[in-house]
């Protein structure tokens, strides 16, 4: 097949709704003991865990039969701690003590929902608590608010799983995994594991990604990198390599993937391209129409120094997008930067909101929350609130907390 048409086809399947062609097949299962035999990873390298293998932990299902799970909690009964605020209800935040992940009920005060562990990812739909646990030891947890269960789902001492996501539409949990002996300064290799099996699959462990994955809210595909270059993922095909000129002809890499809530749009930032400073790297972002196959560019910005750390989240109603840049010196004295942009708009409406890290939206979109560090310390660093007007004030939370998640409680 000749360039062309394969690039014909990449631009085709991309707005079919991202069921792409794999580049190594299927999910293969981890090799090791278990209810599984030893069977090469997907990729067709050796299990990166060693010969041993990850071994299954024999989860079973907490959840119930999937119609039977109650759509509602009452957060209000679990331990109670400092009070937030009722215009906070559904925040969630770990605490700089160590005591787990916590909630704001609709009372307005902290509950606790879990007493340990880091990583915490809830699914609202089904109630169920994802974490990593021993901290810096970490294997994955699954507590289940409904029966007050929690499922060991790994046992894999020689890997380290971190950056958890529910896939929608099924029983995977999606990770990012580093083996023991690889352990570094990059997101890790691409893993998943069944919540009511505990199978324990390897879905790339060729690509080595540095700035993570995002999931798509449509059907689950996954968007990630190899050394800063683009990949698809679907558990249909596996994984696939999309030119980076299909994207950002300019640019030669790209990270922090982020999908619109409806699925149709996906933004991340683009490194390599174009500079009007000596010694500077050009970088900006990217939005794509998925439905249109349009791309794009907004908010170019010349670098200096590292660039870990990108962060581009969505608003809820897709009406924003909060972009956190590394290395903009003209925007901040640290060079970390965290805007507001309107990707929909003729002329991008862009606001400089300071210094920060970590931005998490309220469910209606109305505000931003963000962490403001001081000194550096993380018992200084402070949660702010954006408003509609772009104002901000402090979120009265204990110091060295730190929100991961806000989900609506409403009815």
């Amino acid at each position: 097949m000749n360039k062309k048409i394969t690039l014909l086809l990449i631009v085709v399947l991309l707005l079919g709704a991202c069921n792409y062609p794999g580049r190594s097949g299927q999910a293969t299962d981890a090799a090791g003991p278990g209810p599984t035999d030893s069977a090469p990873a997907a990729g067709g390298s050796d299990d990166p865990a060693g010969d041993e293998g990850p071994a299954d932990a024999g989860a079973e299902s907490t959840a119930g039969d999937e119609a039977e799970i109650p759509l509602a909690f009452d957060f209000n009964s679990l331990p109670q701690g400092d009070r937030i605020g009722e215009e906070y209800a559904g925040l969630l935040y770990t605490s700089a003590e160590g005591e787990g992940a916590w909630i704001v009920g609709s009372d307005g005060f902290g509950h606790q929902l879990i007493d340990r562990g880091d990583g915490f990812v809830l699914n609202p739909e089904t109630l169920q608590v994802a974490y990593l646990a021993p901290v810096y030891e970490e294997d994955i947890f699954l507590y289940d608010l409904i029966s007050g269960e929690t499922t060991q789902l790994t046992d894999t001492p020689d890997l380290l799983e971190t950056s958890l996501a529910f896939l929608p539409g099924s029983d995977l949990l999606a990770f990012n995994y580093m083996p023991e002996d690889q352990l570094g300064p990059w997101a890790g290799y691409l893993g998943a594991v069944d919540i009511k099996t505990g199978e324990y699959l390897i879905l790339d462990d060729r690509a080595t990604s540095y700035y993570g994955y995002a999931v798509s809210p449509r059907d689950g595909t996954i968007l990630y990198d190899d050394e800063g270059l683009p990949l698809w993922y679907s558990l249909e095909t596996g994984p696939v390599d999309v030119p980076m000129d299909y994207y950002a002809p300019a640019y030669t890499s790209f990270g922090a993937p982020a999908f619109s809530p409806d699925g149709f749009k996906l933004t991340f930032m683009a490194y390599g391209g174009p500079s009007e400073a000596d010694g500077g790297n050009g970088n900006a972002i990217v939005v794509i129409d998925t439905a249109s196959g349009t791309s794009r560019v907004l908010h170019p910005y010349d670098s200096f120094g590292q660039r870990v750390g990108p962060e581009v989240v969505w608003s809820p109603d897709g009406r924003w997008i909060a972009v956190v840049t590394q290395g903009e010196i003209e925007a901040t004295a640290n060079g970390v930067g965290l805007w507001m942009i309107d990707p929909n708009a003729a002329e991008a409406e862009e606001h400089l909101i300071g210094m920060g890290t970590t931005p998490i939206w309220s469910p209606d979109g109305m505000n931003l929350l963000y962490i403001e560090w001081g000194s550096g310390s993380y018992l200084e660093a402070r949660v702010r609130r954006v408003f509609h007007d772009f104002s901000t004030d402090q979120v009265p939370l204990p110091a060295g907390s730190f929100p991961f998640q806000w989900v609506d409680l409403s009815d």
